[in-house]
């Protein structure tokens, strides 16, 4: 729902309605959402909804706010409260409640609110800070606001949410804590996990690192199994050291792990430097139950590299891999230019990680120049399934593929063909249109069609010796 098609004095003549008819006028709805500027746009809950109602999404709009002082910042921070406290009072067991709020933090009474919600499997809390035109021109930034509040007070806040017991879900998304943190031994985290039954936690912005660092030690639990950060800046190498190994520590048991990493913006100290993937995440090898990985980097000037060494620690220290994705990483640079991935970082995963399933790497050379002969290369039966082909720079298809089919006998290419004939859909031969997109997708195309024909081959003839083929 979008509230401001709405005029907000209508609710009263339909509140009137309802009292002669209806309990309410949405008895069926299980999930309701909506959008607005400002709260007195949001319709009276009472009169809409049923406390069968599971799922419940107040969205107000980024930029909704322009304080004229303390006092208009406390009365909007009331209005949300009583919003709040309606959206609770109406669904106490919804099972799913998110909230974005502009230029607000978490105050220790909207999370005391929430806390009544014990019924709540996911948490989804979005706390915008104000934004700027940066001066050069350079786009819209995010800066440090000026309620924002210092991180103490933001646990305070946070700790009022233990009742909410059954919380399996969390994103947070917190632009109004103050970017200065200190770290010290001593930590307010609770004896005991705070949230005992959370499977999966989402957080951002990571900005600075340091500054979940106190998070991740007040939310530690042996049962988290996924934890994804967006934005994470990676900064210097002590700091990062001291971020990943913090998050060990606390979660333990991590099945997932998923990292948007960046370099730090204009508006903090450039203090990231390059480094290699083994290096910048060295505390994270340590945990050997990782079955997910994804890693992307989300600037122009990627602060982590990434060449055979780093795929050789990966299949190493996390042989139960079965996702891995190493997206938009720049590969080490040398006196003559990029160092590619070889083809033996895709015989390290294959031997090193057996339950892979699918798999995307930076641009792995498989040219004539720098493969072996086709028979010199393993004969496997890995399960791989996925493999992100258009990564794969190739001059010579046929070689190509019979190295990957002696590796990964089960790739399906069926599936990216059939994308890629999509997206060439016209006049033209597929290969004809595709050449107009780049080396990419036409290589990729190639590719796939001299894998199917590997694994046609096969299938004819089972007993084909791969010594001649």
């Amino acid at each position: 729902m979008h509230s401001a098609s709405i005029d907000p004095s209508s609710w009263v003549h339909v509140g009137a309605i309802i009292g002669n008819g209806p309990s309410v006028l949405l008895p069926n709805i299980r999930s309701f959402s909506v959008q607005f500027m400002d709260t007195s746009e949001v319709p009276p809950m009472r009169i809409l909804l049923s406390p069968s109602v599971s799922e419940i999404s107040l969205k107000q709009n980024p930029g909704a706010n322009t304080f004229n002082g303390i006092e208009s910042h406390k009365a909007q921070q009331a209005a949300v409260e009583r919003l709040l406290l309606e959206a609770v009072s109406v669904a106490p067991g919804m099972n799913s409640f998110k909230l974005i709020c502009d230029r607000r933090p978490l105050s220790s009474r909207m999370a005391s609110i929430l806390a009544r919600a014990s019924s709540l499997r996911t948490l989804d809390l979005w706390f915008y800070a104000m934004e700027v035109l940066r001066p050069s021109g350079g786009g819209v930034v995010s800066v440090e606001d000026a309620f924002a509040d210092d991180m103490n007070t933001f646990l305070e806040a946070f700790r009022q949410l233990h009742p909410l017991q059954k919380l399996e879900t969390l994103i947070l998304t917190n632009d109004m804590i103050k970017d200065s943190v200190i770290i010290s031994d001593s930590t307010n985290a609770p004896p005991t996990p705070f949230l005992p039954r959370l499977r999966e936690l989402v957080i951002s912005p990571g900005r600075p690192p340091l500054k979940l660092v106190p998070i991740f030690r007040f939310l530690r639990s042996a049962e988290l199994q996924r934890l994804a950060i967006n934005k994470l800046y990676h900064g210097d190498a002590s700091a990062m050291r001291q971020l990943y190994t913090t998050m060990v520590r606390s979660f333990p048991s991590l099945s997932s792990v998923e990292l948007t990493i960046t370099r730090p913006p204009h508006t903090l100290p450039d203090l990231a430097e390059v480094a290699p993937l083994r290096r910048a995440l060295a505390p994270l090898f340590q945990l050997a139950s990782l079955v997910s990985v994804v890693i992307k980097q989300g600037s122009i000037t990627p602060p982590v590299t990434v060449a055979d060494e780093d795929v050789d620690v990966i299949s190493t220290s996390w042989p139960r891999l079965q996702f891995l994705s190493l997206s938009g990483l720049e590969q080490e640079r040398t006196p003559n230019g990029r160092r590619l991935l070889s083809i033996s970082s895709l015989i390290s995963l294959a031997t090193g990680c057996p339950q892979l399933k699918r798999l995307t790497l930076p641009l792995v050379d498989l040219r004539a120049r720098s493969i072996q002969p086709v028979h010199t290369y393993p004969v496997l039966d890995h399960p791989l399934h996925c493999l992100a082909l258009g990564r794969m720079a190739s001059d010579d298809c046929s070689s190509a593929a019979r190295i990957l089919d002696r590796l990964f006998p089960h790739l399906d290419v069926t599936s990216p063909l059939l994308k890629l004939s999509a997206r060439a859909a016209g006049p033209q031969t597929t290969a004809e249109a595709l050449r107009r997109s780049g080396w990419g997708p036409l290589s990729e195309y190639n590719l796939s069609l001299a894998i199917a024909t590997c694994q046609d081959a096969r299938r004819e003839d089972p007993w084909l010796s791969f010594a001649t083929y």
